[in-house]
């Protein structure tokens, strides 16, 4: 393939190669020139005469130092040759003369040329005044924990550059990468703790980050501006733009930022002890251009927190190191003094299970095991072994999963996910090994990170996913990474064993054995250490060549709750054992692993319980000749636990059931009711209107007017309660379609405006200049806005005044306020008002007709859609009524 053919097609089948320092492009708000070792300008943007008033045609092969000066110039070579050493950070105003136009000029090596960058000084207003940024930046370099420093650095990033989201994003060692910490708007959505799969950031995306650090994309949608020529005509290569600020973007990456509804972009590289630690990501919905004064603002920030991450795990790694030193020095005393250093180390409480952190240890010699605590089988381990052996040259072995890392073995199960293994002899092999059980738990991914592409037919390419939706992964069959110092002492363990036997497996292979034989001979249980203890214990042992686990012992609380005497006789053989007691058959199974475990068990003295069950391994030491293993089966009591779980869904399901009723009850009530009030308010208004004729008397007409106001109130209680009765806290449903706040205002101050009149009272509603949009029913929102206006013109004296005011929009919740200039509420009154049918207790507002259910519904409704309701008055001045919506209820204003 030529070099053409490699610029114009990428690859997307093998996006670990896209080359993407080499794509031929910049991004069009900048404009670029590239200059050989003499200073001849050899390559540049085709948009040259946007900027310096010259086509490409004139600007090629002429010296920089005639296009910018000979003073620009000379900085430009000077700050190129820095770059080559570091980072090219260094900006510079210029104001070119034959366009006028003042540009931010950077200047970098790259390749044998050199490149300079020039962006317009305008395209951004100042930066406003803010507040210094020492004391943030010193509370980062001092926190002591990594992640509060992490959310610190995205705070004050966001506080700088104005982005609509900040994250600070880890790798971990697979470099998948995690949120770890994020500052946002509130219109955007959370990415924090969410897993991005390694492809997202391929490996040559990740090598720029360590070389340029900062990386800024001002609009996805803007057309990318050309190199001309494409090829260096005096190499015939490409023009490397790996450190060009305004490298252009790949076309996986452009549409990998659209996909998540990103226009803008900058990236800041985090870089510890020389390493890609992580990136501090800026992301914005409209195009956005970071002034360079800005720019190095946040870059401190960057440094700060690399500071802090790299003074942190030094911190932390030299604690564990401490740690595994003074174990590592422990275990030469009781190496030095013992008469059976094996079991000492392997056995003992001053052994190596209590020095590092793990759940079990082993140690494998031809074919004996001596082991203690959570470990595979023995015959896994000898297989394991000869794996370890086998390979050439690597003494030691870590890993996280042995299920992924072992392929040729059957994983071992939760108990013993992950292993620290050190080969000490291959010709028995011999090795020493720590295992680390499952750390079970769910792993939030950004989108399905098994397609972390798609095949788009219509590009005939393959494209980045189209979904970040959170996508649960369980995991399965991994353990916690292991420390550094852990690996460390295993290694070191496997030495001194490797000294202190003299490079004899067969000496080890023979203590094990006398070990084997001492175990398996001491036959009496300390009784009394187990009957002091809070659960349920079963003792179980396979003594030396007979492979059958049989109980041994049980301890005083197994006996209470199954109700055996002292003197019973137990069945020996465990599975009998189980099934004698009703206890999980799985107890007896070696290949299961999947503890702990809570079965339902019927006690003779008790009754229904429940008990999650656990298997421990105390020892095992296997020789040629058999061996001995005991282990503990352990019972704990979750009853009340269960019966708490289950109380609590008996009574949710109560509730439900309760709830549906009283819905269905007053949804029948309403209909029975209704009819005949609507009969009843229909004839009293022909009686009223004399439809058929004169009634006669006048007086009749006035108790059909009478029978009529007070049908009508009797309707409206009924709907009230009907509203009231289908309220539920934060149980609203999404609206179908965006509601206009300010739309429904001017309908609700309509429909009040002839009662205002009527009475001379003044509403005043100033509408802003701009429209908000809420994710709300719109029967909601008029039922709120109705019924508080109407309450307002109400309770207002004729002459009087309500006022409406909007605030707390732009990123906040919103906030509505209503205001009359009414009688007021007494204080006695206050702590009532949103209670059903309370009226307050002054002559005017008992004359006032109403049904005394109109601020209940409001604050049904607004709890209903995660809002709040709050009231101020002041007796004989007038009330103020407050309406709060969460900030995710908007949806947008401007």
């Amino acid at each position: 393939m030529d070099v053409i053919d490699q610029v114009g097609r990428i690859n997307l089948d093998a996006c670990a190669r896209e080359p993407i320092h080499i794509l031929g492009n910049i991004q069009s708000h900048g404009a670029l020139l590239a200059a050989d070792g003499a200073g001849v300008v050899r390559q540049c943007s085709s948009n040259l005469q946007e900027f310096l008033g010259l086509l490409p045609a004139e600007a090629l092969d002429r010296p920089l130092s005639t296009l910018l000066g000979r003073g620009i110039a000379t900085w430009a070579d000077s700050t190129a040759a820095d770059s080559e050493e570091r980072p090219p950070l260094k900006v510079r105003r210029h104001r070119i003369a034959r366009t006028g136009l003042t540009v931010w000029l950077r200047a970098h090596r790259r390749g044998g040329m050199t490149i300079v960058e020039m962006e317009r000084a305008e395209v951004m207003a100042p930066a406003p005044d803010s507040p210094d940024d020492r004391p943030a930046l010193s509370r980062i370099l001092h926190e002591r924990n990594l992640y509060r420093a992490c959310q610190d650095a995205a705070d004050l990033v966001q506080a700088v550059a104005g982005y609509d989201r900040v994250m600070v994003y880890m790798f971990h060692p697979d470099m998948t990468g995690e949120v770890v910490a994020e500052a946002r708007s509130r219109s955007m959505a959370s990415y924090l703790g969410l897993r991005y799969p390694a492809s997202d950031i391929p490996a040559q995306a990740r090598r720029l980050y360590l070389e340029a650090r900062l990386r800024q994309v001002v609009d996805i949608h803007s057309l990318p501006v050309p190199i001309e020529p494409l090829l260096n005509p005096q190499t015939g290569q490409p023009l490397d733009l790996g450190l060009a600020h305004l490298r252009s973007l790949s076309p996986v990456h452009i549409e990998y930022l659209a996909n998540m509804g990103v226009t803008a972009s900058l990236t800041l590289s985090v870089i510890v002890d020389g390493a890609l630690w992580g990136l501090i990501a800026c992301h914005h919905t409209q195009p956005f251009w970071l002034d360079p004064d800005r720019q190095q603002r946040i870059c401190r920030v960057a440094d700060a927190l690399a500071r802090s991450i790299r003074t942190a795990t030094r911190r932390l790694d030299a604690q564990a190191t401490r740690q595994a030193a003074r174990q590592f020095a422990r275990l030469q005393r009781v190496v030095a003094r013992s008469r059976s250093p094996l079991e000492d180390i392997i056995l003992s409480r001053q052994g190596l299970l209590n020095a590092i952190d793990a759940d079990g240890v082993a140690l494998v010699a031809g074919r004996s095991v001596l082991s203690t605590g959570a470990v595979p089988e023995a015959d896994w381990l000898r297989q394991f072994a000869r794996i370890l052996a086998d390979r050439a040259g690597e003494a030691s072995f870590v890993s996280e999963c042995l299920g992924r890392d072992v392929p040729d073995l059957p994983a071992p199960g939760p108990a013993a996910s992950g292993c620290i293994a050190q080969l000490i002899d291959p010709a028995g092999p011999v090795v020493i090994a720590a295992f680390a059980g499952e750390v079970g738990g769910t792993v939030n991914w950004g989108g399905n990170p098994d397609k972390p592409v798609e095949w788009d037919p219509a590009k005939g390419r393959l494209s980045p996913r189209k979904s970040f939706e959170l996508w649960k992964q369980q995991l399965r069959g991994h353990t916690r990474p292991w420390r550094r110092a852990d690996i460390r002492l295993i290694a070191d363990v496997g030495r001194l064993l490797t000294v202190d036997q003299a490079g004899n497996p067969d000496g080890m292979v023979r203590e094990i054995e006398r070990v084997s034989r001492r175990l398996g001979g001491e036959k009496q249980v300390r009784r009394e250490i187990l009957d002091v203890l809070l659960d349920g214990i079963v003792l179980v042992a396979s003594i030396r060549d007979d492979n059958e686990m049989k109980v041994h012992a049980v301890n005083r609380l197994f006996r209470d709750v199954f109700g055996i005497s002292g003197d019973k006789r137990l069945p020996h053989r465990l599975e009998t054992f189980l099934e004698t007691f009703g206890l999980p058959p799985e107890l007896a199974d070696p290949a299961f692993t999947d503890f702990p475990m809570t079965r339902e068990v019927w006690s003779s003295r008790r009754g229904r319980r429940w008990f999650s069950f656990d298997r421990r391994t105390v020892f095992n030491a296997q020789g040629e000749s058999g061996g001995t293993k005991l282990a503990l089966i352990c019972l704990y009591d979750v009853t009340a636990y269960k019966q708490a779980e289950e109380a609590l869904m008996a009574a949710r399901q109560q509730a439900i059931s309760a709830m549906e009723q009283q819905r269905k009850f007053i949804a029948a009530a309403s209909h029975e009711l209704r009819t005949p009030l609507n009969a009843i308010i229909g004839f009293s208004e022909m009686i009223q209107m004399q439809t058929f004729g004169p009634v006669g008397d006048t007086r009749y007409q006035e108790y059909a007017t009478d029978i009529l106001n007070a049908g009508r109130h009797l309707l409206d209680l009924i709907n009230d309660i009907l509203t009231l009765g289908r309220m539920q806290p934060g149980a609203a449903a999404a609206a179908d379609a965006p509601v206009c706040l300010n739309d429904e205002i001017r309908q609700a101050l309509r429909m009040v405006e002839d009662q205002a009149r009527a009475r001379s009272i003044a509403v005043v509603w100033e509408e802003p200049p701009y429209r908000i949009l809420l994710d709300m029913e719109a029967r909601a929102v008029r039922q709120i806005l109705l019924n508080l206006l109407s309450n307002a013109v109400k309770f207002t004296p004729p002459g009087g005044q309500v006022s409406v005011v909007l605030g707390g929009h732009d990123g906040e919740d919103l906030w509505l306020e209503i205001s009359d200039t009414g009688i007021g509420i007494a204080e006695a009154d206050m702590e009532h008002v949103f209670e059903p049918f309370f009226r307050a207790g002054n002559v005017y507002t008992r004359s006032t007709e109403g049904t005394g259910l109109g601020l209940s519904i409001v604050r049904a409704l607004m709890e209903a859609h995660g809002g709040r309701v709050s009231l101020r008055s002041r007796y004989g001045q007038g009330t103020t009524l407050r309406i709060t919506l969460p900030s995710w209820r908007l949806q947008w204003h401007g």
